[in-house]
């Protein structure tokens, strides 16, 4: 008993471990059991922390009852992983006086136990011997790997020669190809797709307004495609005024009529709006080209 007290705290912790020996990871269990008048209430304390030289593998704790005072038993399990003599060190447990609102202190008995190796001192370590030199591979094993690894060289050769190969043949087929003759797809694949006839008229507009402006930004490198109607037009009436027409303009009005007003179209105004976008591409790039002519005429001696 390390904490002694007279009156009514004289009460001491009955401290018990069993076993009180065994071998390395087996379970002890350690008993704290304090006997303590009514009035008096005990705060548990924290094993994990007063006992850390040992792993808490489970804790509980039990109370019997007996005329005016009661006692309050604490059990403990834990495992040592360290060999030969082991302290379980005192633990403080504090008392409170629930008419005093006082704590005092009790302490448990210190408790040393003994861990054993699970090997015996006495036994002798086995004769080794040494080992033989075996060869890794026979002569034939040598004659198959090296026939494997030449097969695999050639294989990835030929994977990294047709990697190459696709590579090259993909960037023959991504060849920039001209605004106009990209616009001049366009508008056939638009006429194929049939919007009029099912009466799509949004849909047929969106197609058709997108491919101008496209054509637009590469022929003139116009940043246009996000651009509304009411920037839009000043924007192409500054920049192209010499071949940006009134009938143009209007085009793209009704456009964004039928787009965001549900104007209904018809076919034949579908069609005709069609013809007006592809006639115009068609005079923009006359009139670029007749341009470079003039040009290069002016050039030759």
């Amino acid at each position: 008993m390390l904490c002694f007290f007279s009156g009514l705290w004289a009460q001491n912790v009955s401290t018990h471990v069993e076993p009180d020996s065994g071998y390395i990871g087996d379970v002890f269990t350690i008993t704290y059991s304090i006997t303590l008048p009514d009035q008096a209430r005990i705060l548990s304390p924290r094993f994990e922390e007063v006992i850390p030289d040992f792993r808490i593998l489970t804790q509980s704790s039990d109370t019997r009852f007996d005329e005016a005072q009661y006692t309050r038993i604490f059990t403990v399990q834990v495992a040592a992983f360290d060999t030969g003599y082991q302290v379980i060190p005192a633990v403080e447990f504090k008392i409170q006086d629930t008419t005093e609102k006082s704590f005092k202190t009790l302490c448990s008995d210190s408790i040393r136990i003994k861990i054993l190796s699970t090997l015996q001192k006495v036994q002798s370590p086995p004769e080794v011997y040494e080992p033989l030199p075996v060869p890794i591979f026979t002569t034939r094993q040598k004659v198959i790997l090296l026939i494997l690894l030449i097969l695999l060289i050639l294989s990835i050769i030929g994977i990294l020669y047709r990697h190459r190969t696709r590579i090259l043949e993909g960037r023959k087929s991504e060849a920039p190809i001209n605004p106009f003759d990209e616009a001049k797809q366009s508008f056939l694949a638009l006429e194929k797709k049939s919007y009029l006839e099912k009466g799509e008229w949004k849909t047929f507009y969106m197609e058709l307004t997108a491919i101008l402006k496209r054509y637009i930004e590469r022929s003139f490198y116009l940043h246009i495609i996000d651009l509304p109607t009411a920037d839009l037009v000043p924007v192409l009436k500054k920049e192209i005024a010499h071949i940006w027409t009134d009938k143009m303009t209007d085009l793209i009005r009704y456009s964004d009529l039928v787009k965001f007003a549900r104007l209904e179209s018809s076919v034949e105004q579908g069609l005709k709006d069609l013809k007006q976008a592809r006639e115009w591409c068609e005079k923009v790039e006359m009139t670029g080209n007749s341009s470079k002519l003039s040009g290069e005429t002016e050039k030759s001696p």
